[in-house]
């Protein structure tokens, strides 16, 4: 009887320390800094044909200091539970950066509010993560 008292309380431990393993270093939909500029990554021609109904393009360049300082608000935006799907395209790969200007994008940062494969609007510039949302938040026409 000993020996079944040890075996189930074996099997216990190790049940419990699976679950406790899964939650805590399970794989997460949290974007980290290391993985950012991984996250999403779109190309060019694929700017208005993403699955969701309504999402953001991110417009960067890695080398760019204005870039660099949204980044954090724009992984913290990305990490909110409520946040649009966000795409990330890197205009540094691009060939030939003036077929970024069908979308009104000509510097970077500039963000893309995409709803139903139609661009709703764009801004360039670093934004706070309130109006960051309040432009995901933008309805057609505003």
């Amino acid at each position: 009887m000993k020996r079944w008292v040890k075996r189930t309380v074996r099997v216990m431990a190790i049940s419990l320390l699976t679950v406790v393993i899964s939650a805590c270093g399970g794989e997460s939909d949290e974007v980290t800094e290391e993985h950012f500029y991984t996250h999403n990554p779109i190309q060019i021609e694929d700017v208005l044909t993403q699955e969701p109904d309504r999402y953001l393009v991110y417009f960067y360049m890695e080398s760019c200091p204005h870039c660099q300082d949204f980044k954090p608000v724009m992984l913290e935006y990305m990490n909110q539970s409520e946040a649009l799907p966000v795409f990330l395209l890197d205009v540094a790969k691009l060939e030939d950066r003036a077929v970024t200007e069908p979308y009104g994008i000509q510097y970077v940062p500039s963000v893309l509010l995409v709803k139903d494969q139609q661009q709703l609007q764009s801004h360039t510039g670093v934004m706070t993560l309130d109006e960051l949302n309040a432009f995901a938040q933008l309805k057609e026409g505003e």
